[in-house]
């Protein structure tokens, strides 16, 4: 296998890299509005105690 045969493997990666990011964005986003729900949650019952 030469160099150049992996060429074709480049647009793969990084259509591959472009479609994954938002995915990985959204899942970093609602992750942490998900640990904030639950710091909230957590305070609350907290406070009721």
């Amino acid at each position: 296998m030469k160099w150049y045969d992996y060429l074709y493997i480049l647009p793969i990666a990084i259509i591959v890299a472009i479609v994954a990011t938002p995915f990985l964005w959204l899942e970093a986003v609602l992750g942490i509005l998900a640990g904030a729900k639950d710091t909230t949650r957590q305070t609350n019952l907290q406070k009721r105690t």
